[in-house]
């Protein structure tokens, strides 16, 4: 390749990722707006197991990187009140969303065809070409089910990010 078409894929890879993180910033901004306007609390019990989940995904990623919560939490100047309140709120707004677009998969009748999730779980493949492990993984029947229900999720935003376009 020649320095102009090097230079042209160079400009094209960083507008597709400006628009990108364009995008995603606006779907983000429509999913706040979302829950806030939505007139129900999440059940406690569903905020607690999703805080739970995200304190041990947490605790997980600092592990990963050399660091327990409390060492983190101080180079944060955080405290664990703090830390825990913030996860309660954020446990609260994911269990609303996960409600809101499961009653829009519903009530829109959204549906994934196998299809649909064989070329996901291809591109996958492609994607994950040299991990062995996530190969093996792609093979089993919870895979598909989790592909199924993230393409159905998918819909589900773009459906929301659309409207609120309009």
């Amino acid at each position: 390749k020649g320095l102009a078409e090097l230079r042209g894929d160079i400009e094209r890879t960083l507008l597709q990722q400006k628009e990108a993180e364009s995008a995603k910033a606006y779907e983000n901004a429509v999913l706040e707006e979302v829950v806030k306007l939505a007139k129900f609390e999440a059940p406690a019990s569903l905020v607690d197991e999703q805080a739970n989940a995200l304190r041990a995904e947490t605790e997980q990623n600092l592990q990963n990187s050399g660091l327990d919560l409390d060492k983190y939490l101080q180079i944060q100047k955080r405290s664990k009140a703090d830390f825990e309140r913030e996860l309660l709120a954020e446990s609260a707004k994911r269990v609303k969303l996960g409600l809101i677009l499961r009653q829009l998969i519903a009530d829109k009748k959204l549906t994934v065809s196998e299809q649909e999730i064989d070329h996901e779980i291809e591109h996958l493949r492609e994607q994950y070409a040299s991990d062995a492990k996530m190969q093996e993984e792609l093979t089993h029947d919870h895979m598909r089910e989790d592909v199924r229900n993230h393409l159905l999720t998918n819909k589900a935003l773009t459906l929301l990010t659309d409207a609120a376009q309009k």
